[in-house]
């Protein structure tokens, strides 16, 4: 089995409970996450969502383990799409990130 450490850490940390009221909305969830492991984690992020998405195929199994495995509290209404969707997203977020990153050097 393929260990997520990011994707663990992002979904079993930041989506618990509270999370709306801690960080307001899922981007803003999203935004603190990648604020705090910085670019450095940000191409392995981009690896363990591929991962996941490889393994994952219907959104019914990206919610049993966002919510299941990883026990967070997120659901489609709360990203207004599949969590599978979601998860695209996410990536795209990371991947602008590793741009801006890239353009701003060393």
């Amino acid at each position: 089995m393929t260990t997520h450490h990011s994707l663990d850490a992002f979904f079993g940390s930041f989506f618990h409970q509270d999370w709306e009221e801690d960080y307001g909305s899922p981007a803003g969830a999203l935004a603190r996450f990648l604020d705090l492991v910085g670019p450095s984690r940000y191409d392995g992020l981009v690896d363990e969502i591929d991962s996941t998405l490889d393994r994952y195929r219907s959104d019914e199994q990206v919610v049993e383990w966002i919510n299941g495995r990883l026990h967070a509290e997120l659901y489609r209404e709360a990203v207004g799409m599949p969590l599978r969707d979601w998860l695209l997203v996410v990536r795209g977020e990371v991947t602008a990130r590793i741009t801006a990153s890239d353009l701003d050097g060393p």
